[in-house]
């Protein structure tokens, strides 16, 4: 798979975990692998009618690529797709469509070294007509110099904590390294909210060795994910049962393990970024492991 086609399709998985002092929000750019493609279909372009754009991706993770599309737009696929035959093309946002992922992958790979700079949300933000002109009779603006002065976090810091001072302070937050080691189970609860619309009920009850369960009480009925540690499910109110594609197994296996707090190799050259504390890994064979990135915001000492 080419690096133009692979930038689409890193997706990033955020988790919060509200701390006694430390809120942290963790973002994983997560490496696609083909390793559950038949060596006969190595790219989708054989199994989907019509395919213009993103030839050379594994089949497994065309779909996820197009759900990521269609979030980024805040549509479903009939946007763009005729009902029960994805492969006309009667629709013109369609062609459009297929110009902007050919923009924006011109753009990743001549102005940004075929890195993931640039995707469907930057400009789009969850609407279908990007906003072009900036809000400029707003009354609170989106920064203003007022407020950049003020944050003492917009300040060039040069006390910074080693990677590793951060990684054992949260470690330290949720309990210890004894502590991690003995969770064996884990049962959230909460609501699930969207750009638009109520917010839904969602329970992840997370059991060792990796296995996780995430139900969302939808109107029309249960949405769930399911994974057992080495393969996953999902199952919609109004569809069959899917299997987890391969390029979603990996975040599947960091959400569901319940030691990821030692687990984190800070034996990996990390970096800190501000103004939150930022531990960037970055693996020398990017092949293998592509870079990750944790956000830690700390609120207290």
């Amino acid at each position: 798979m080419s690096n133009r086609s692979r930038s689409i399709l890193r997706g990033a998985r955020i988790v919060g975990l509200n701390l006694a002092w430390i809120y942290v929000l963790f973002l994983c750019r997560l490496g696609l692998q083909d390793t559950s493609v038949n060596a006969q279909e190595k790219v989708a372009q054989p199994r989907f009618k019509n395919l213009q754009e993103l030839k050379d991706v594994p089949p497994d993770q065309l779909i996820p690529a197009m759900q990521f599309i269609s979030a980024s737009l805040g549509v479903e696929c009939e946007f763009c797709h005729v009902r029960d035959a994805f492969d006309k093309d009667d629709k013109q946002s369609k062609q459009t469509a297929r110009r902007m992922i050919r923009m924006m992958l011109a753009l990743n790979a001549n102005q940004f070294h075929d890195e993931r700079a640039v995707t469907c949300y930057t400009c789009h933000r969850g609407s279908a007509k990007p906003v072009s002109i900036p809000m400029v009779d707003s009354k609170a603006p989106y920064v203003s110099e007022a407020r950049l002065a003020a944050d003492p976090l917009a300040e060039s810091r040069t006390d910074l904590p080693s990677p590793d001072d951060v990684i054992e302070k949260f470690i330290k937050a949720v309990g210890g390294v004894a502590a991690v080691q003995n969770l064996s189970s884990r049962i959230e609860s909460g609501t699930v909210t969207f750009d638009v619309g109520p917010g839904f009920p969602i329970e992840i009850i997370s059991k060792s060795p990796s296995r996780q369960a995430m139900i969302v009480h939808l109107t029309a009925g249960d949405s769930s994910t399911v994974f057992d540690g080495q393969n996953g499910w999902f199952l919609s109110p109004a569809g069959p049962v899917r299997d987890m594609p391969q390029a979603d197994v990996e975040g599947a296996k960091l959400d569901a393990d319940l030691q990821f707090p030692i687990n984190l190799n800070a034996a990996i050259r990390c970096e800190l970024v501000w103004p939150t504390i930022g531990v960037v890994f970055r693996p020398a064979d990017r092949a293998v492991a592509p870079r990750a990135a944790f956000w830690f915001a700390a609120l207290g000492s």
